[in-house]
């Protein structure tokens, strides 16, 4: 499952000559009935936000002049999709505003709703605390913790490796990666060697060490898994278990070893003069993540 919308190609439209400019286009009052149309069609004429600064400021303050309180949950999601992913709209203001007028609607939303908005504010960097707050109570009033499918546990736990670096949120944070240990070490088996890389990912990030979930999930399912896991993902569970001082020699041993037979097998294929060379899988900066 994909929270979240993909963003737009960066290409697809050309920023006004000049910030005044292009402010003079943005109109005067945005329809709070549909304020992701309104940001949808300021995108085409004024391009992504770090293009035109000035005109987004000037929109942005319009629409948080509008009733944002009287949002439903529905035309919430579509401004924050389109804002986040389209313009890449990183002006704090307006998130601090948008945040503190929605919270009727935040607070009676679903966990799949608030995934969608969290994603999202991660994806801009903003760690406003009310929607990561509404989140998490919204997991703690259902005990999704004991519930959710693979994907949306990592993915929460994603989300909060970044979000609970903010002091405000930080204590939120441990304490929701503390009630995921039970459930990750009695239920192993039902995530996957990519979720548990992506868990792993996520300890690393927030620097929480679980040693007997890492042995868990690695003993269990990584490990057993590793050599038909894509190279990326090799890397990257390498540098999480240096990330957390978690020295697991005989990981590191076969991905050592993987590294320098490529590369042997390359240097003697460029001996003999051999063109038709496969594709290089290891890169030289994965040494550096195991090493």
């Amino acid at each position: 499952r994909c929270y979240g919308a993909a963003a737009a190609d960066d290409g697809t439209n050309e920023a006004s000559a000049s910030g005044a400019d292009a402010s003079e286009d943005a109109p005067d009052t945005v329809s709070i009935e549909d304020p992701a149309f309104a940001a949808a069609d300021a995108f085409k004429r004024l391009g992504k936000y770090r293009q035109n600064e000035i005109a987004w400021k000037s929109f942005a303050d319009r629409l948080m002049k509008s009733e944002l309180s009287e949002m439903d949950i529905w035309n919430l999601k579509k401004l924050v999709n389109e804002l986040a992913y389209n313009v890449e709209l990183t002006w704090v203001p307006f998130w601090d505003k948008l945040s503190r007028e929605t919270r009727p609607a935040l607070s009676s939303a679903t966990f799949e709703d608030l995934m969608e908005i969290s994603t999202a504010y991660v994806r801009i960097r903003n760690y406003t605390p009310e929607v990561f707050v509404a989140l998490v109570n919204k997991v703690r009033r259902e005990m999704l913790v004991h519930t959710l499918d693979p994907e949306p546990f990592s993915q929460l736990l994603h989300i909060f490796s970044y979000a609970g670096k903010q002091p405000e949120l930080q204590l939120m944070a441990t304490q929701l990666f503390n009630e995921t240990q039970d459930r990750l070490l009695e239920d192993a088996h039902e995530f996957s060697a990519e979720h548990c890389v992506s868990i792993v990912g996520s300890m690393a990030r927030f620097r929480v060490v679980q040693t007997a979930v890492l042995q868990q999930l690695g003993r269990d399912r990584i490990h057993p898994r590793l050599e038909f896991l894509p190279v990326p993902t090799i890397a990257d569970l390498c540098n999480s278990y240096g990330e957390l001082g978690y020295r697991h020699d005989t990981v590191f041993r076969v991905v050592t070893e993987a590294v320098i037979k490529e590369r042997d097998e390359i240097l003697q294929m460029r001996v003999l003069g051999h063109t038709d060379i496969a594709p290089i899988l290891y890169r030289a900066s994965d040494l550096a993540f195991v090493m």
